[in-house]
């Protein structure tokens, strides 16, 4: 029964590798979360292209060990693994910073409390 060995890890090992990488994930580095989202990303797309294939009819499924097997087996690993990846080349390069206009200065009108011309004269 080795296909269901391999099921097992190829469906848990995403899960487990996000729910790593999601711990502490204020203290990460940007590149790092760039990488935990591009995974949750290709995780969820992992899921409904999983689903959208079981939902196949069986006209469709095959010979066994065929396109449909496969794509059930390696997506849930493969397709979080690229996603994740590209999330985090496409962080590394800097294409990915966001660019932000200076902020306006304005002078602060000064405060009632520590006005002279507000405090009473004695």
């Amino acid at each position: 029964m080795p296909g269901a060995g391999l099921l097992l890890v190829t469906h848990l090992a995403a899960p487990l590798g996000l729910l790593w990488l999601g711990h502490g994930y204020r203290q990460r580095s940007s590149s790092v979360r760039a990488w935990f989202w591009g995974g949750v990303v290709g995780y969820l797309a992992s899921v409904v292209l999983v689903t959208a294939v079981l939902l196949l009819p069986p006209v469709f499924w095959g010979a066994p060990g065929g396109v449909r097997w496969r794509l059930i087996q390696w997506t849930p690993l493969l397709l979080p693994l690229l996603t994740a990846s590209g999330a985090g080349l496409f962080r590394r390069t800097g294409a990915a910073e966001p660019v932000r206009a200076p902020r306006p200065t304005r002078p602060r009108p000064p405060h009632p409390s520590r006005s002279s011309a507000s405090s009473p004269s004695r």
